[in-house]
């Protein structure tokens, strides 16, 4: 029992800090923690509505099987460019529309720069399955690759840029605090980037 009560305490930590950066942005509905108190009301996916629709379509094997292809008001997204340390985040949240299964997907790019195509920027991913809790990520650089396309939008509003990348990785992705792990394939996704926000470099997060 003691030994149980540790692990789950410990997955409780390792996801907190995963997902620490949304914290002040994801709102309650989306919460993997449940903690309504630490999400901003202001600052929320929204649905992924630009002048072009935001979209995430990828399959999924292993320990989660879901093939997601999802666009528009079928999806909630959020993006955040940190120019300062040029690295951004996006989260892609599929709500009731993934055959059942509420899935979140987070997205962490490290060297973006202001180029409209980058090839090959260094990425790290985290998938939430918040139906039964199972969590996924890299946890680290060097397993995952985004072909990125960044365009700069004609608008005085968030968002200031629209991500475009297809995203690949190497090996499969470990599973944390359990035995499973989880491969991707034709993971493509598109969704908007706010700007002058800096991304802290708090608590060495996964995503970093």
């Amino acid at each position: 029992m003691l030994q149980t009560i540790v692990n789950v305490s410990g997955m409780i930590v390792v996801l907190a800090l995963a997902i620490w950066p949304f914290m002040q942005i994801v709102p309650e509905s989306y919460a993997a923690t449940g903690n309504s108190g630490a999400f901003s009301q202001t600052d929320e996916p929204q649905t992924c509505l630009l002048d072009t629709p935001g979209y995430i379509s990828v399959e999924i094997y292993g320990s989660l099987v879901s093939k997601i292809d999802l666009k528009g008001d079928k999806l909630r997204c959020i993006g955040k460019l940190d120019a300062l340390n040029n690295r951004s985040r996006l989260a892609f949240f599929t709500g009731p529309y993934s055959a059942g299964i509420n899935l979140v997907f987070v997205v962490g790019l490290q060297g973006v720069n202001n180029q409209v195509t980058q090839p090959g920027v260094p990425s790290n991913l985290t998938v939430l399955n918040q139906n039964n809790g199972q969590f996924f990520s890299t946890q680290g650089l060097g397993r995952c690759w985004t072909d990125l396309t960044l365009i700069q939008l004609n608008s005085h509003e968030a968002p200031a840029y629209r991500a475009e990348g297809e995203l690949y990785c190497s090996s499969a992705i470990a599973q944390i605090q359990g035995p499973g792990s989880i491969t991707i394939n034709n993971f493509r996704f598109a969704g908007g980037l706010a700007e002058n926000y800096s991304i802290t470099a708090e608590m060495d997060t996964p995503e970093r």
